[in-house]
């Protein structure tokens, strides 16, 4: 793998290795925040996974991925209230 930027690897492993690789990345991740997005036998052709708390968070959507903002605390937006799903 290569580092592209700051925190940001780019590469093609084998799905033993990716996974694993997540493990160890998950187990650390702390305050901070990983995302993983790898091929995958999915409508969009890929699948997306995070660690640690973000302000996105991906959502199955009828079998799409689609990726939800949280708002920001004490932030006053005119727009209307987003039904968040459950657990968020």
């Amino acid at each position: 793998m290569i580092e592209v930027g700051p925190g940001l690897f780019v590469g093609t492993v084998s799905a033993k290795v990716r996974d694993e690789l997540w493990a160890v990345t998950s187990a650390v991740v702390g305050d901070g925040a990983a995302v993983l997005v790898h091929p995958d036998n999915t409508e969009q052709g890929f699948s997306l996974r995070t660690a640690g708390e973000r302000r996105r968070r991906p959502v199955d959507f009828d079998g799409l991925t689609l990726v939800a903002m949280k708002p920001v605390v004490g932030q006053q937006d005119e727009e209307p209230e987003v039904m968040w799903p459950e657990g968020w």
